[in-house]
C-alpha cells in the first residue's frame, strides 16, 4: 500500500508537470531479463531517459526532475540495502575491509569493491557501482551498451556454465556477480561515469525500512508513514 500510494503520486506528479512518459514492467522474470525488457522498449520508443523503479523503493514525487537536472549518463538516488550489512547501495573499489557504522558487522570487500560508508550529504558522489532501484539512465549509455542481442544486464552468479566466453570475461570477479554489477562494469567499459544523488533519499522497504541514517528520527518514517519530499 504505501509503495502504491508514492507510485501514484509519482505518476501524477509527471503527468501534472506535461512531461511525456511511458510505463514499462515486467513480472515473473528474471531481475536481468526484465531490466534488458525495459531497455528493449525504450530503444523501440526512443526515450531520451529510463528511470528504474523497483517494486520495494519508495521515492520522492519529484525523483525524475531531480536527477534528471544533473543531466548524468547514470545517476542513482540514495537508498540502502535490506540486508546486512546495512549500507548504502553504492559501492567503490577497495582492498581493505571496513565495519558497517549501523550494525557494527564487519564485511570483506566483495570481489574488488566495498560499500561507501563516509559520503557527503546532499551532493552527488561518483561511485564504480550503484543499484538499479531508483536509478536514471540517458538514452545514450543504452545505445552504447545495451542492444536485444548483447543486453546491458546479465546475473552472472551461478550461471558460469551456461555463459558464453565474451561474457565471461566481462566478470569482474571469478564467482560472478549480480545484474547491476554486470552493468555498471560495462559502463564503466564505455566511458561513462556513475554517480549517486545523496540528496534523493529512497527508503528501501521490506519487513521493515531502511533509510539512511539522517532518516532515522524522523517519526512518520520510524512509525511507518513516509514523507515526499518535495525540494
Amino acid at each position: 500500500m504505501e509503495w502504491a500510494l508514492m507510485f501514484s503520486q509519482f505518476y501524477t506528479h509527471l503527468h501534472d508537470t506535461g512531461i511525456r512518459f511511458y510505463l514499462s514492467y515486467t513480472r515473473g522474470q528474471p531481475w536481468d531479463v526484465a531490466r534488458n525488457s525495459i531497455l528493449n522498449d525504450a530503444l523501440k520508443l526512443k526515450t531520451t531517459w529510463v528511470f528504474f523503479l523497483d517494486s520495494d523503493v519508495l521515492v520522492p514525487i519529484d525523483v525524475y526532475h531531480r536527477l534528471s537536472a544533473h543531466n548524468l549518463p547514470i545517476v542513482s538516488g540514495l537508498y540502502y540495502r535490506r540486508h546486512k550489512p546495512l549500507t548504502a547501495a553504492m559501492w567503490q573499489m577497495s582492498p581493505h575491509q571496513e565495519t558497517c557504522p549501523t550494525c557494527q558487522q564487519p564485511y570483506k570487500p566483495v570481489g574488488k569493491y566495498n560499500p561507501i560508508i563516509s559520503y557527503p550529504r546532499s551532493q552527488l558522489i561518483p561511485c564504480d557501482v550503484i543499484g538499479m532501484g531508483a536509478c536514471l539512465i540517458h538514452r545514450r549509455v543504452i545505445e552504447k551498451c545495451h542492444s536485444p542481442q548483447d543486453p546491458m544486464f546479465i546475473w552472472t552468479a551461478g550461471r558460469e556454465a551456461q555463459l558464453k566466453e565474451e561474457i565471461l570475461k566481462q566478470i569482474p570477479w571469478q564467482k560472478g556477480t549480480s545484474e547491476d554489477f554486470y552493468a555498471c562494469e560495462r559502463i564503466k567499459r564505455m566511458g561513462f561515469p556513475i554517480f549517486t544523488d545523496t540528496s534523493v533519499i529512497c527508503p528501501h522497504t521490506g519487513e521493515i525500512k531502511f533509510v539512511p541514517p539522517e532518516m532515522t528520527e524522523i517519526d512518520d518514517v520510524r512509525f511507518g508513514g513516509f514523507q515526499f519530499p518535495t525540494v
